[in-house]
């Protein structure tokens, strides 16, 4: 007598390839990179990368104020400084975004480390 078999093995395999499939998915989704929260209390200063240009290049903060960078280009920026304070988006995809909170009082400026010739610049008041 042959054992009873519930699952053909053609079928136990499709099941383990969907299944693997599906996780693969999920985490690419866990994987994509969300535009950062806007400050709690207010709208956060906002800077615009656009035809490979930050818009404005030059923005004036408060200490303690979010800046956020968005990517409307269709290639991928970066915005890291290149002063005294030190901060990496790491690659910005279109559409996506990137916040840094600026503490200290200073001059910072920063650059795309893709497109070097994309300067900017935020000036940190008391």
């Amino acid at each position: 007598m042959k054992p009873i078999r519930y699952l053909s093995e053609t079928t136990g395999f499709r099941i383990r390839a969907i299944s693997l499939i599906a996780f693969i998915l999920l985490a690419l989704a866990a994987c994509t990179v969300m535009p950062p929260p806007t400050q709690a209390g207010g709208p956060a200063n906002a800077v615009t990368i656009k035809n490979f240009a930050f818009t404005p290049p030059i923005i004036t903060v408060q200490a303690g104020t979010l800046v956020i960078w968005s990517n409307n280009d269709g290639v991928q920026h970066t915005v890291t400084g290149t002063g005294a304070e030190v901060f990496d988006s790491g690659h910005v995809m279109p559409n996506g975004g990137f916040g840094h909170t600026f503490n200290a009082v200073g001059n910072f400026p920063y650059q795309c480390n893709i497109h070097t010739g994309m300067h900017g610049n935020v000036i940190v008041t008391p």
